[in-house]
């Protein structure tokens, strides 16, 4: 049995995150990011659930802060083998997810030794289908700390973010802290490509499962300020994780 919850705010904070290292030193005041991933949940082909999202997100610069909406859209299939009735097989399915609401704001930046720290809030508001498990139909508040460091070409990022979930009437999630931990290096001269090596993990929201936890790697390519695209692949460290997703994330600004 998975932990889809925990599972999907943990791969969340594992994206903002690595968003927060790259994007939001652009100096453009709006932009417009998107990530597209495949991922798969399951240890055979005949007990899995593949899906694929789409998060499409806006942001606003104004002063210290920064303001983005986020709208995912998700196609999902699953397979399964019941003991006594044997394999089953749902329809490929697809449908928008509930959006979110984030606030980021730079609480200290020490331009000289290349150090910031960042607070942030969040909110995702249950608009979607729960009938078609899109959406719990409960409010999701997060709140999180983000500590970056930069020294010539290597870099480090380290995020916290609380998740305080809604509770649906058939379940008591837990309220739970998911970490990041990201290390990166330019790999060129002109500063355009870099790799990203990232460890995220959370406990389970629901006791008794095992909790998420991955590792992706990943390589961007910097086109300007603001602008940006990225691969990456994440494997499953845990029985709680997906077990591997490979996608993609891009950035511009207006």
């Amino acid at each position: 049995m998975r932990d889809p919850i925990g599972w999907r705010r943990l791969r969340v904070a594992g994206l903002a995150a690595v968003a927060l290292l790259w994007a939001t030193a652009a100096s453009a005041q709006i932009g417009y990011m998107g990530s597209v991933y495949f991922v798969r949940i399951g240890e055979s082909d005949e007990d899995r659930t593949d899906v694929t999202y789409l998060f499409n997100s806006f942001d606003i610069q104004t002063g210290r802060v920064r303001t983005s909406v986020s709208i995912p859209f998700l196609v999902q299939q699953s397979r399964w083998v019941d003991p006594e009735f044997g394999p089953f097989e749902t329809p490929w399915q697809s449908g928008f997810a509930d959006p979110s609401v984030r606030v980021d704001v730079d609480v200290w930046r020490n331009w000289r030794r290349d150090q910031s720290l960042r607070a942030s809030g969040s909110v995702k508001i249950p608009v979607a289908s729960v009938e078609e498990g899109y959406s719990s139909g409960e409010v999701d508040v997060a709140v999180g700390v983000s500590y970056s460091v930069f020294r010539g070409r290597n870099s480090v990022l380290a995020d916290v973010t609380y998740w305080m979930l809604g509770d649906p009437p058939d379940f008591d999630y837990r309220n739970v802290p998911a970490f990041y931990v990201g290390y990166a290096r330019v790999l060129d001269r002109s500063y355009r490509w870099s790799g990203i090596v990232s460890v995220s993990g959370a406990p389970s929201v629901i006791p008794g499962l095992d909790p998420p936890a991955q590792m992706s790697i990943a390589v961007l390519r910097v086109f300007g300020p603001g602008a940006a695209l990225g691969i990456s692949f994440d494997i499953g460290l845990t029985g709680g994780a997906s077990e591997f997703a490979l996608g993609s994330t891009w950035r511009f600004a207006f």
